[in-house]
């Protein structure tokens, strides 16, 4: 509360939403008060506040047809002209974190806050550039407070399950698709046109957070009614395959893989899921033939690293090494700069034995534990492939068992891992 001076010379107390609402100039502090000089105590007026949302609309449309610059220019002169426009700071904020400057943005997005707490969007934003920092707190946070400003604003939802899920936080996910499932059903909701927010995609992902969090059957059941109400979707049927693989029904979950590529024979990840399955069941030259069609098919560059990788653990069992080497050194030599140093880098200098079994495993540590168990899955499961490719069983076992500890549900090693571990114990 403050008390301001007006025309006529009286007083009165009024509340200021934002310091930056009124133009800084003296003060009187008179009896423990604070009193703002009347003539320098003002809010932005109307026409300001139009100027400035016009500024916003131009700054828009030029961040739709790529001039950044030109929109950040609109954007900072929105903000000049009414430092009270939340939406100038968030726009601001997306256009700079769109150009890689994450620090510009969350700055941006806190300003917003400042100026107006239930800027919703601000939160929402905040938290994707959060999580880019690995802030994975603050991330978490901000998106809660952002779906209780806006409840029914189903993409927050989804952000959440998301952002959950990948701390592993499963059963937080199956809460959070529950929630959207009611939203949904409710018809009282804003997709914000977002397609992953249909039923069954969101039933279908509810499935494969219930497998992940432990409850296989419940999975199953999700997934079945998933492809019950789309019968075309082809991830369904490979979800379906990944449960079915864990739980040891492999003639079904071979089934269900080639009901998978049947239904479309351009998604490479039909074809990884389905080489996983080959390779933990030591059909080596039907997993070669099935990695390599998914390379030729893949786009996306993480996927195709971790394709090569599984290339030459093939290839090496095979007992082609030297072809297998040449290939993954020439892969790891043509990556991007920016990937130089980083942990896929790190397993090909393991694999191509430019690093031991101890140093890999030192190298995993890092210090969030959920990145480090990651790492740790995956550094147990190739040193274990390494021990089979020496036929060194027991040792190897060992391995698997030590990548299963980390319990990291959701990655592939871990699935394999699980797989060729009863396959080799079958064999005993």
């Amino acid at each position: 509360m403050a008390k301001v001076f007006t025309d006529n010379g009286f007083i009165k107390t009024c509340k200021i939403k934002h310091p930056k609402k009124y133009l800084r100039g003296s003060f009187l502090l008179l009896t423990g008060s604070i009193y703002l000089l009347g003539p320098l105590a003002h809010a932005v007026s109307p026409e300001a506040e139009n100027r400035s949302r016009r500024y916003v609309e131009k700054g828009k449309e030029l961040a739709d047809v790529g001039d950044a610059q030109g929109a950040i220019f609109d954007f900072t002169e929105a903000i000049r002209v009414d430092p009270e426009n939340s939406e100038a700071y968030v726009m601001r904020g997306k256009t700079r974190y769109e150009q890689g400057n994450t620090d510009g943005a969350i700055y941006d997005y806190t300003e917003a806050i400042e100026v107006d707490a239930r800027q919703d969007q601000a939160y929402f934003e905040r938290s994707k550039a959060n999580t880019k920092k690995f802030d994975w707190v603050g991330a978490i946070e901000d998106l809660a407070e952002a779906i209780r400003l806006k409840p029914g604003h189903l993409p927050y939802h989804l952000a959440q399950a998301h952002l959950r899920s990948k701390r592993k936080n499963y059963t937080g996910a199956v809460e959070d698709y529950d929630r959207m499932l009611d939203i949904l059903r409710q018809g009282d909701y804003d997709s914000n046109g977002n397609s992953d927010l249909q039923e069954f995609l969101l039933i279908l992902n509810r499935g494969k957070a219930k497998f992940f969090a432990g409850d296989s059957e419940g999975a199953l059941r999700d997934i079945n009614k998933a492809i019950k109400m789309n019968r075309r979707f082809s991830l369904a049927y490979l979800f379906r395959a990944e449960v079915k693989f864990a739980q040891g029904l492999n003639d079904s979950a071979l089934v269900d893989y080639g009901k998978a590529i049947k239904l479309d024979r351009n998604a490479a990840e039909n074809y990884f899921g389905r080489a996983l399955f080959y390779y933990s069941q030591d059909k080596l030259h039907e997993a070669l033939a099935d990695i390599d069609k998914g390379l030729r098919l893949s786009r996306e560059n993480t996927g195709r690293d971790y394709a090569r990788l599984w290339l030459w653990m093939t290839r090496t069992r095979l007992g082609e090494l030297e072809k297998a080497d040449l290939a993954l050194s020439t892969q790891l030599e043509n990556r991007p700069d920016e990937s130089i140093g980083d942990w896929y880098e790190k397993i090909g200098r393991f694999a191509l034995r430019q690093e031991d079994e101890d140093a890999l495993f030192k190298i995993a540590a890092d210090e969030d534990p959920i990145t480090e168990r990651e790492q740790l899955c995956e550094a147990y499961f190739y040193a274990a492939q390494w021990r089979l490719h020496n036929r060194e069983k027991e040792q190897a076992e060992e391995l698997l068992e030590l990548s299963l500890d980390t319990e990291i549900v959701d990655f592939y090693e871990y699935a394999v891992a699980r797989g060729q571990l009863n396959h080799l114990r079958a064999d005993e």
